[in-house]
Protein backbone atom coordinates (compact mmCIF):
# COMPACT_ATOMS: atom_id res chain seq x y z
CA UNK A 1 0.00 0.00 0.00
CA UNK A 2 1.25 3.39 -1.23
CA UNK A 3 -0.12 6.19 1.23
CA UNK A 4 -1.34 9.30 0.33
CA UNK A 5 -0.15 12.08 2.81
CA UNK A 6 -1.96 15.40 4.00
CA UNK A 7 -0.32 17.65 6.46
CA UNK A 8 -0.86 21.26 7.70
CA UNK A 9 2.37 21.27 8.87
CA UNK A 10 3.93 24.77 7.59
CA UNK A 11 8.14 24.03 8.04
CA UNK A 12 8.78 23.16 4.58
CA UNK A 13 12.28 21.84 5.12
CA UNK A 14 10.65 18.69 7.11
CA UNK A 15 7.61 18.25 4.19
CA UNK A 16 10.94 18.09 1.95
CA UNK A 17 12.43 15.32 4.83
CA UNK A 18 8.84 13.43 4.07
CA UNK A 19 9.20 13.78 0.19
CA UNK A 20 12.49 12.44 0.17
CA UNK A 21 11.70 9.15 2.08
CA UNK A 22 9.22 8.55 -1.17
CA UNK A 23 5.71 9.99 0.35
CA UNK A 24 3.28 11.94 -1.60
CA UNK A 25 2.74 14.36 0.69
CA UNK A 26 0.25 17.84 0.13
CA UNK A 27 0.52 20.83 2.43
CA UNK A 28 -2.65 22.44 3.61
CA UNK A 29 -3.11 25.76 5.16
CA UNK A 30 -4.03 25.28 9.66
CA UNK A 31 -7.71 25.70 9.27
CA UNK A 32 -9.81 27.26 11.63
CA UNK A 33 -9.46 24.42 14.04
CA UNK A 34 -13.32 23.32 14.10
CA UNK A 35 -14.67 19.75 12.41
CA UNK A 36 -16.05 20.81 8.96
CA UNK A 37 -13.35 22.70 8.35
CA UNK A 38 -10.90 19.28 9.42
CA UNK A 39 -13.04 17.05 7.32
CA UNK A 40 -13.19 19.91 3.97
CA UNK A 41 -9.24 19.91 4.28
CA UNK A 42 -8.18 16.69 5.26
CA UNK A 43 -10.61 14.46 3.00
CA UNK A 44 -9.65 12.12 0.24
CA UNK A 45 -6.13 11.04 2.00
CA UNK A 46 -5.38 8.07 3.64
CA UNK A 47 -2.67 9.45 5.49
CA UNK A 48 -2.61 12.61 8.35
CA UNK A 49 -0.23 14.05 9.51
CA UNK A 50 -0.99 16.78 12.08
CA UNK A 51 -0.19 18.47 15.42
CA UNK A 52 -3.14 20.58 16.33
CA UNK A 53 -6.87 19.72 14.73
CA UNK A 54 -9.40 17.58 16.32
CA UNK A 55 -10.11 14.33 15.00
CA UNK A 56 -13.34 13.45 17.14
CA UNK A 57 -15.73 10.64 15.72
CA UNK A 58 -17.96 12.97 13.68
CA UNK A 59 -14.44 14.00 11.93
CA UNK A 60 -13.41 10.71 11.74
CA UNK A 61 -16.45 9.41 10.61
CA UNK A 62 -16.21 11.58 8.09
CA UNK A 63 -13.29 10.54 6.49
CA UNK A 64 -13.39 6.82 7.14
CA UNK A 65 -13.58 5.87 3.54
CA UNK A 66 -10.13 6.66 2.48
CA UNK A 67 -8.18 7.31 5.65
CA UNK A 68 -5.94 4.73 7.23
CA UNK A 69 -3.47 5.97 9.62
CA UNK A 70 -3.26 9.02 12.07
CA UNK A 71 0.04 10.48 12.71
CA UNK A 72 0.27 12.92 15.41
CA UNK A 73 4.05 14.93 16.05
CA UNK A 74 4.93 14.79 19.42
CA UNK A 75 2.94 12.57 22.42
CA UNK A 76 -0.20 14.13 23.23
CA UNK A 77 -3.14 12.65 21.77
CA UNK A 78 -6.06 14.23 23.96
CA UNK A 79 -7.76 15.64 20.41
CA UNK A 80 -7.93 12.04 18.92
CA UNK A 81 -10.36 10.05 19.52
CA UNK A 82 -8.32 6.62 19.34
CA UNK A 83 -11.13 4.12 20.70
CA UNK A 84 -13.37 5.41 17.76
CA UNK A 85 -10.94 5.34 15.51
CA UNK A 86 -10.08 1.82 15.83
CA UNK A 87 -13.37 0.70 15.19
CA UNK A 88 -13.17 2.35 11.87
CA UNK A 89 -10.17 0.51 11.57
CA UNK A 90 -8.08 3.37 11.29
CA UNK A 91 -4.66 3.15 13.19
CA UNK A 92 -3.92 6.47 15.25
CA UNK A 93 -0.09 6.99 16.10
CA UNK A 94 2.21 9.42 18.05
CA UNK A 95 5.78 10.47 18.42
CA UNK A 96 6.55 9.29 21.85
CA UNK A 97 9.79 10.42 23.48
CA UNK A 98 11.40 11.91 20.05
CA UNK A 99 10.45 15.54 21.76
CA UNK A 100 11.32 14.75 25.61
CA UNK A 101 14.79 17.13 25.33
CA UNK A 102 12.73 20.15 24.32
CA UNK A 103 10.26 19.73 27.35
CA UNK A 104 12.95 19.11 29.56
CA UNK A 105 15.19 21.91 28.90
CA UNK A 106 11.29 24.09 28.85
CA UNK A 107 10.75 22.38 32.07
CA UNK A 108 14.57 23.19 33.70
CA UNK A 109 13.76 26.78 32.41
CA UNK A 110 10.81 27.51 33.92
CA UNK A 111 11.72 26.65 37.11
CA UNK A 112 14.69 28.14 37.29
CA UNK A 113 13.24 31.46 36.18
CA UNK A 114 9.92 31.15 38.63
CA UNK A 115 13.20 30.88 41.86
CA UNK A 116 15.23 33.30 40.08
CA UNK A 117 13.62 35.78 37.89
CA UNK A 118 16.18 36.35 35.45
CA UNK A 119 13.33 37.48 32.87
CA UNK A 120 11.75 39.77 35.16
CA UNK A 121 14.90 41.65 36.17
CA UNK A 122 15.67 41.36 32.42
CA UNK A 123 12.52 43.91 31.64
CA UNK A 124 13.23 46.16 34.71
CA UNK A 125 16.70 46.87 33.16
CA UNK A 126 15.20 47.63 29.73
CA UNK A 127 12.75 49.99 31.46
CA UNK A 128 15.61 51.88 32.83
CA UNK A 129 15.49 50.23 36.17
CA UNK A 130 17.62 48.56 38.71
CA UNK A 131 15.72 46.33 41.40
CA UNK A 132 17.15 42.76 42.26
CA UNK A 133 14.07 42.55 44.43
CA UNK A 134 13.14 42.97 48.50
CA UNK A 135 14.61 39.53 49.47
CA UNK A 136 17.21 37.51 47.79
CA UNK A 137 16.35 34.56 45.68
CA UNK A 138 16.44 30.89 45.85
CA UNK A 139 18.45 28.33 43.87
CA UNK A 140 17.21 25.42 42.19
CA UNK A 141 20.31 23.31 43.77
CA UNK A 142 19.02 21.37 46.86
CA UNK A 143 15.21 21.67 45.83
CA UNK A 144 12.87 18.37 46.01
CA UNK A 145 11.34 18.35 42.59
CA UNK A 146 8.06 16.30 42.55
CA UNK A 147 7.49 14.56 39.18
CA UNK A 148 3.48 13.91 38.44
CA UNK A 149 4.13 11.33 35.81
CA UNK A 150 7.18 9.45 34.91
CA UNK A 151 7.34 8.68 31.52
CA UNK A 152 10.10 9.61 28.56
CA UNK A 153 9.52 13.43 29.46
CA UNK A 154 10.01 13.63 33.08
CA UNK A 155 13.26 11.33 32.54
CA UNK A 156 15.21 13.31 30.95
CA UNK A 157 13.81 16.22 33.43
CA UNK A 158 15.06 14.20 36.37
CA UNK A 159 18.36 13.06 34.79
CA UNK A 160 18.87 17.13 33.94
CA UNK A 161 18.12 17.79 37.67
CA UNK A 162 20.64 15.21 39.11
CA UNK A 163 23.49 18.03 38.16
CA UNK A 164 21.61 20.75 40.44
CA UNK A 165 21.68 17.72 43.16
CA UNK A 166 17.99 17.36 43.46
CA UNK A 167 15.65 15.22 45.42
CA UNK A 168 13.18 13.93 43.19
CA UNK A 169 9.98 12.50 44.02
CA UNK A 170 7.98 10.88 41.01
CA UNK A 171 4.37 10.14 40.91
CA UNK A 172 2.87 7.40 38.40
CA UNK A 173 0.28 5.09 37.51
CA UNK A 174 3.14 2.22 36.25
CA UNK A 175 7.36 2.59 36.65
CA UNK A 176 10.11 2.19 35.19
CA UNK A 177 11.48 0.25 38.16
CA UNK A 178 15.48 0.46 36.30
CA UNK A 179 14.95 4.18 35.64
CA UNK A 180 13.63 5.46 38.97
CA UNK A 181 17.15 3.38 39.91
CA UNK A 182 19.30 4.85 37.42
CA UNK A 183 18.13 8.35 38.01
CA UNK A 184 18.09 8.60 42.17
CA UNK A 185 14.30 8.88 41.58
CA UNK A 186 11.69 7.74 44.65
CA UNK A 187 7.97 6.80 44.39
CA UNK A 188 5.60 9.09 45.75
CA UNK A 189 1.96 9.71 46.88
CA UNK A 190 0.66 12.50 44.54
CA UNK A 191 0.11 13.80 48.84
CA UNK A 192 3.62 13.18 48.96
CA UNK A 193 4.52 15.61 46.32
CA UNK A 194 2.72 18.04 47.33
CA UNK A 195 3.31 18.41 50.72
CA UNK A 196 7.15 18.17 50.26
CA UNK A 197 8.16 19.49 46.69
CA UNK A 198 9.87 22.97 46.07
CA UNK A 199 8.69 22.65 42.66
CA UNK A 200 5.47 20.40 41.12
CA UNK A 201 6.36 19.70 37.66
CA UNK A 202 3.37 17.94 35.40
CA UNK A 203 4.26 15.36 32.78
CA UNK A 204 1.52 13.23 32.38
CA UNK A 205 -1.48 13.66 29.34
CA UNK A 206 -4.99 14.94 29.08
CA UNK A 207 -7.33 12.08 29.97
CA UNK A 208 -10.13 11.62 31.89
CA UNK A 209 -8.29 10.58 35.34
CA UNK A 210 -5.80 13.69 34.78
CA UNK A 211 -8.13 16.41 33.88
CA UNK A 212 -7.34 19.22 36.55
CA UNK A 213 -5.57 16.83 38.48
CA UNK A 214 -3.90 20.12 39.87
CA UNK A 215 -7.21 21.18 41.69
CA UNK A 216 -7.84 23.75 44.61
CA UNK A 217 -7.19 20.84 47.16
CA UNK A 218 -3.91 20.12 45.72
CA UNK A 219 -2.79 23.84 45.92
CA UNK A 220 -3.53 24.02 48.70
CA UNK A 221 -1.62 21.05 50.10
CA UNK A 222 1.87 22.18 48.46
CA UNK A 223 4.33 24.89 50.45
CA UNK A 224 3.35 28.01 50.05
CA UNK A 225 7.48 28.73 48.96
CA UNK A 226 6.67 25.86 45.92
CA UNK A 227 6.23 26.50 42.43
CA UNK A 228 4.13 24.90 40.07
CA UNK A 229 5.83 23.60 36.76
CA UNK A 230 3.38 22.53 33.81
CA UNK A 231 4.88 21.85 30.32
CA UNK A 232 2.01 18.90 29.93
CA UNK A 233 -1.26 20.07 29.04
CA UNK A 234 -3.15 22.81 30.46
CA UNK A 235 -6.21 20.81 31.26
CA UNK A 236 -4.55 18.60 33.87
CA UNK A 237 -4.55 22.22 36.12
CA UNK A 238 -7.44 24.38 36.91
CA UNK A 239 -6.69 27.53 36.26
CA UNK A 240 -9.48 29.43 38.00
CA UNK A 241 -7.78 27.81 41.19
CA UNK A 242 -4.21 28.05 40.23
CA UNK A 243 -4.91 31.70 39.72
CA UNK A 244 -6.90 31.78 43.17
CA UNK A 245 -3.79 30.25 44.64
CA UNK A 246 -1.18 32.77 42.72
CA UNK A 247 -3.51 35.88 44.03
CA UNK A 248 -3.76 34.77 47.68
CA UNK A 249 -0.52 33.34 47.94
CA UNK A 250 -1.17 30.25 48.64
CA UNK A 251 2.24 28.89 46.26
CA UNK A 252 4.88 31.03 45.41
CA UNK A 253 4.46 30.98 41.94
CA UNK A 254 3.89 28.97 38.25
CA UNK A 255 5.86 28.82 35.39
CA UNK A 256 2.84 27.32 32.21
CA UNK A 257 3.70 26.89 28.98
CA UNK A 258 0.25 24.85 28.23
CA UNK A 259 -2.90 26.52 28.60
CA UNK A 260 -6.64 24.81 29.32
CA UNK A 261 -7.61 26.62 25.97
CA UNK A 262 -4.86 27.31 23.61
CA UNK A 263 -4.10 30.40 21.99
CA UNK A 264 -5.43 31.38 25.44
CA UNK A 265 -7.65 34.31 25.88
CA UNK A 266 -6.60 37.58 26.12
CA UNK A 267 -8.36 38.04 29.59
CA UNK A 268 -6.90 34.91 31.62
CA UNK A 269 -5.89 36.38 34.52
CA UNK A 270 -2.66 34.00 34.55
CA UNK A 271 -0.90 36.01 31.58
CA UNK A 272 -0.68 39.20 33.64
CA UNK A 273 0.45 38.23 37.18
CA UNK A 274 3.75 39.01 38.18
CA UNK A 275 4.22 35.57 39.59
CA UNK A 276 3.06 33.44 36.50
CA UNK A 277 5.55 33.30 33.94
CA UNK A 278 3.85 31.82 30.75
CA UNK A 279 5.16 30.72 27.06
CA UNK A 280 2.67 29.61 24.12
CA UNK A 281 2.95 26.02 24.01
CA UNK A 282 6.46 26.27 22.86
CA UNK A 283 8.28 23.50 24.52
CA UNK A 284 8.62 21.27 21.19
CA UNK A 285 9.21 24.57 19.13
CA UNK A 286 13.15 23.88 18.29
CA UNK A 287 14.79 22.37 15.34
CA UNK A 288 15.68 18.91 16.77
CA UNK A 289 12.26 18.18 18.24
CA UNK A 290 10.70 19.11 14.39
CA UNK A 291 13.02 16.93 13.27
CA UNK A 292 12.73 13.93 15.30
CA UNK A 293 9.25 14.53 15.42
CA UNK A 294 9.27 13.81 11.40
CA UNK A 295 11.46 11.21 11.52
CA UNK A 296 9.33 9.84 14.39
CA UNK A 297 5.93 10.17 11.80
CA UNK A 298 8.11 8.60 8.84
CA UNK A 299 9.11 5.52 11.17
CA UNK A 300 5.34 5.13 11.73
CA UNK A 301 3.87 5.66 7.94
CA UNK A 302 6.36 3.23 7.07
CA UNK A 303 5.74 0.63 9.19
CA UNK A 304 2.06 0.73 8.38
CA UNK A 305 2.84 0.91 4.56
CA UNK A 306 4.89 -2.54 5.33
CA UNK A 307 2.01 -4.32 7.03
CA UNK A 308 3.05 -4.08 10.29
CA UNK A 309 1.52 -2.36 13.58
CA UNK A 310 3.41 0.30 13.88
CA UNK A 311 5.37 0.76 17.17
CA UNK A 312 3.74 4.04 18.56
CA UNK A 313 0.45 2.44 17.42
CA UNK A 314 -2.06 3.87 20.07
CA UNK A 315 -4.65 1.76 19.52
CA UNK A 316 -3.74 -1.50 17.89
CA UNK A 317 -7.02 -3.09 18.28
CA UNK A 318 -7.74 -1.28 14.52
CA UNK A 319 -6.43 -4.41 12.94
CA UNK A 320 -9.84 -6.02 13.96
CA UNK A 321 -11.60 -3.15 11.94
CA UNK A 322 -9.63 -3.17 8.87
CA UNK A 323 -11.56 -3.00 5.40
Amino acid sequence: MKLKVITSFEQKRYIDFMRSQDFDVTQVAKGDGGEADTIKRMRGYSAVAVMDETFSAPVLEALKDELKILVRLGIGYDKVDTAYAAKLGICCCNTPGVMSAGVAEQTITMMLECARGFYRAHQIMQQGGWDRGQTPARQLEGSTVGLIGFGHIAQRVAQYLRGFNCRILAYDVTYDESKLKELHVQKASLDQIAAQSDFVSLHVPLLPATEKLVDAAFLKRMKPTAYLINTSRGGTVDEQALAAALREGEIAGAGLDVFTQEPTPRDNPLRYMDNCFVNPHMATFTQECFRAGFEGIVKCLKEYEAGQIPEFCLNPAYVQYLR
